[in-house]
């Protein structure tokens, strides 16, 4: 596994890199290039607050989120 990137900027660099080593390089465009980019950081934020959640213990069985759930909804 390769070491996290220390900025941004080398972050966006290795995400073109691997962007260009594939064969949808040739089908963006830059602008398209960069929110594509964007929508990935949005999804590692979102996955590291779940993982954050889950070591603080902010979490239920399913048992439980099933229950609120179907009350929630009106489902029982």
């Amino acid at each position: 596994m390769t070491n996290p990137p220390k900025t941004d900027l080398e972050g966006f660099h290795r995400f073109v890199g691997r962007l260009l080593a594939s064969q949808a390089a040739r089908l963006i465009s830059p602008e398209e290039a960069i929110k594509l980019w964007r929508e990935e950081q949005k999804s590692l934020r979102f996955i590291q607050e779940g993982l954050d959640d889950i070591a603080a213990g902010r979490t239920k069985s399913v048992e439980q989120f099933d229950r609120d759930f179907r009350e929630r909804h009106g489902l029982n």
